[in-house]
């Protein structure tokens, strides 16, 4: 009996040692507000205004990316994701302002260059619709081409 109550003793007594405190609630306060905010910009080469954007940077949760294009929303984008956005030709400023957990923010500008190539290698291939005497119908070819116009003359 004796040993009984020794060893249900010695049960409670781990029991009680085993309980410690909950772990303290981090102080978010003490978070400092993101650094080194950047973004990886890639001009996709094909003029069709196609950028990736990717988000950089240190001690933030979350990025809002302001395209400055004229767009009004931004897009919010977590750690490791990126956006593709489509731009005319022209420079822009693109804002990306990195959060915190606690809600601190820190802001970076960065400049965007889109540029289109020429179009180069010109081919118009112009055929006469049959059985149609005064028809006929243009096709226009070129490399880095987003659009054609057409100016169709005619003499009195």
């Amino acid at each position: 009996m004796k040993n009984i109550k020794q060893f249900l003793f010695l049960i409670v007594l781990l029991i009680i040692n085993s309980c410690s405190k909950d772990a303290a609630q981090p102080d978010l306060e003490n978070i400092s507000a993101p650094s080194a905010i950047n973004a990886k910009l890639t001009v996709k080469a094909d003029n069709s205004g196609t950028v990736t954007i990717a988000p950089t940077g240190e001690g933030f949760t979350k990025f809002d990316v302001f395209f400055g294009d004229g767009t009004a929303t931004p897009v919010v984008l977590a750690a490791g994701e990126s956006i593709e956005h489509t731009y005319l030709e022209g420079n822009f400023q693109v804002k990306i302002i990195g959060t915190t957990l606690n809600g601190k923010t820190t802001e970076k500008l960065v400049p965007l260059a889109v540029t289109f190539f020429a179009p180069t290698d010109l081919v118009v291939t112009i055929a006469q619709i049959p059985n149609n005497s005064l028809g006929i119908t243009v096709k226009a070819e070129a490399k880095f081409e987003t659009g054609f116009i057409a100016i169709f003359f005619s003499s009195p």
